[in-house]
């Protein structure tokens, strides 16, 4: 094959992929392959795809360069030209809300806002939560095993719930809100998943979390002290300012959508890896002490965030390539923790692997994963109690993938033990 088919082959993998195509999205491994080798770097469409680790992580450290801040001259005025004046109205307190969130925003201000929220999820304070996360890992299979003994449907049995009943706590929520948060939940992921095409919906989502949020906000300053994690983050006090209303309520909706869907995928995408990979599984019933190691090589090899895309701010270039300023840069993320550049054996699951930490399926430098202590806790917690109660567990039929290229995991997936 020469040079010019080689690359030609990658390319035409990588638009499998990227047009959602099924048999590629159960397994876009070889198509990241296939760019790193012969394609490292090039265009597809209005945007620039980037493969290789170091390339990928060069440009998430580049924030001057290549901007997290949304701009409208991407996919978002596309959607207003298609939509009433009444919808662009509510598109606009929905992307006001957005962009506000921390992934959004570059220094100066992404500074401002993380000098509140770093103590609030530093790793120790996220470790505080372990016993009430465990505690909400065997409540809900407990109720799993009562409805369907010898079953389980793991995403809607557990890996959904779980998040979704950690972030009520973090809010200080009761319980019984947990049903409509999640309704919220899922209508802002599909509105942000599908280039806001239902904006009635995704308006009527965030102006209600708004609501409810504010309300949640109201009640906390007006407690004697702060007991949860929400209520430290009201009240925490940067050399004597305080996060508005609205960039709380921001950070939150944040938290709701990315703090949720992306924990659920990566509990799901970590069971089936283990599963397909029964030496790994007993390493980890062996020693549960290698859960935490485990967690890096599981956000290494199966992350549940395969892409995060930026802004050339200025014409650039990446790894050699020039990057034209306003054009869209979309970094691989997955491709990147499976570079054979970087990783000995890098298409090989080990829960010891000793550099695991090096993955950037979190992200790296200033937009690493805010919620990373806290994701690692629940994936840690959720897998160590499923595979310790379970040792019989195992996959029933086919894994049905989501069709969503940016955050990978199953839509179903049915176990028995």
């Amino acid at each position: 094959m020469t040079v010019t088919d080689a690359a030609n082959y990658a390319g035409a993998l990588a638009d499998r992929l990227f047009r959602l195509e099924p048999e590629a999205l159960a397994d876009p491994y070889p198509a990241y392959a296939a760019l790193r080798a012969d394609l490292p770097v090039h265009r597809w469409g209005p945007m620039v795809v980037v493969a290789r680790y170091e390339d990928v992580k060069q440009a998430l450290r580049d924030t001057e360069a290549l901007s997290s801040v949304r701009t409208d001259g991407s996919r978002v005025a596309l959607v207003r030209e298609g939509i009433t004046p009444e919808q662009n109205r509510k598109l606009d307190a929905v992307l006001a809300n957005e962009d506000l969130w921390l992934v959004q925003l570059d220094d100066p201000e992404h500074a401002r806002l993380q000098r509140f929220v770093k103590a609030t999820f530093s790793r120790p304070r996220i470790l505080k939560m372990r016993d009430r996360i465990q505690e909400f890992c065997d409540d809900l299979l407990d109720a799993a095993e009562a409805s369907t003994p010898g079953r389980l449907e793991l995403i809607s049995d557990f890996a959904y719930k779980l998040p979704l009943l950690v972030i009520c706590d973090l809010l200080g929520a009761e319980v019984k809100d947990a049903a409509k948060i999640r309704e919220w939940s899922d209508h802002i992921a599909v509105a942000i998943g599908t280039s806001y095409a239902n904006i009635d919906a995704a308006y009527d989502a965030v102006t209600s979390f708004q609501e409810y949020v504010s309300g949640l906000i109201e009640r906390s300053r007006g407690a004697k002290t702060a007991t949860d994690l929400f209520a430290q983050l009201v009240s925490a006090d940067a050399d004597g300012e305080f996060l508005t209303d609205q960039e709380l309520v921001a950070m939150f909706t944040l938290l709701l959508f990315a703090g949720h869907e992306t924990t659920t995928n990566l509990i799901a995408n970590g069971i089936i890896e283990l599963l397909r990979h029964p030496e790994q599984r007993a390493l980890l019933a062996d020693d549960p002490g290698r859960l935490d190691n485990a967690v890096s090589e599981l956000l290494r090899y199966c992350s549940s965030v395969h892409a995060v895309h930026r802004v050339a701010t200025r014409d650039c270039e990446i790894g050699g390539f020039s990057v034209k300023k306003g054009e869209t840069v979309r970094l691989l993320l997955a491709s990147a923790n499976r570079d054979e550049s970087v990783f000995e054996n890098p298409d090989t699951l080990d829960v010891t692997r000793e550099d695991a930490r090096k993955h950037l399926g979190m992200g790296y430098g200033i937009h690493t994963c805010l919620g990373i202590w806290l994701a690692r806790l629940e994936t840690e917690l959720a897998i160590g109690a499923l595979l310790r109660r379970y040792p019989g567990l195992a996959l029933e039929g086919e894994v049905e993938w989501a069709r969503n290229f940016t955050l990978r995991g199953p839509v179903a997936m049915n176990l028995t033990y």
